[in-house]
């Protein structure tokens, strides 16, 4: 993601948590007129914090391995119990070598939590079958790396 797309991503959710802040602290107001200054810089200042948090994550899960393309499969990189993964690797093959994932809502993907804390997210084909073989694979090796919403 270049340095615009962030700027308008990050800056747009900002901007909208300033309006969101203003509209509550003038319904607020209505009820207790002194209110109204503490609660938008209150307001503001939580949805700030909450907006570092989410870009601090981003930034550290770009360091996440990306196994998309079959010439950058790289086997080694990926945890031990994971070496066996191939393009050509089922859904109901990894179920049986290393059990239930938990998939992710509506994406054709699942993922499996390491010990590290971190996660392995295997992506398929959407509509996801026991039959689908794997597209591609991020690797987050340790907590702080995994997406928010992953």
């Amino acid at each position: 993601m270049s340095f615009a797309e962030r700027l308008r991503r990050y800056g747009g959710t900002f901007v909208t948590g300033v309006f969101a802040a203003f509209f509550i602290a003038v319904l607020v107001s209505k009820i207790w007129p002194d209110a109204y200054r503490p609660v938008f810089i209150g307001l503001v200042l939580f949805w700030l914090v909450g907006l570092v948090g989410v870009v601090v994550r981003d930034v550290r899960s770009r360091d996440a391995a990306v196994f998309s393309d079959p010439s950058d499969w790289r086997p080694t990189e990926l945890p031990l119990e994971f070496r066996f993964v191939t393009h050509e690797t089922s859904l109901q093959e990894l179920e049986r070598r290393l059990g239930a994932p938990i998939p992710v809502a509506d994406t054709g993907s699942v993922r499996y939590d390491l010990p590290s804390g971190g996660a392995l997210f295997i992506h398929f084909d959407a509509p996801t079958t026991p039959d689908s073989k794997v597209r591609g694979i991020q690797l987050y090796p340790s907590k702080e790396c995994v997406p928010v919403f992953g």
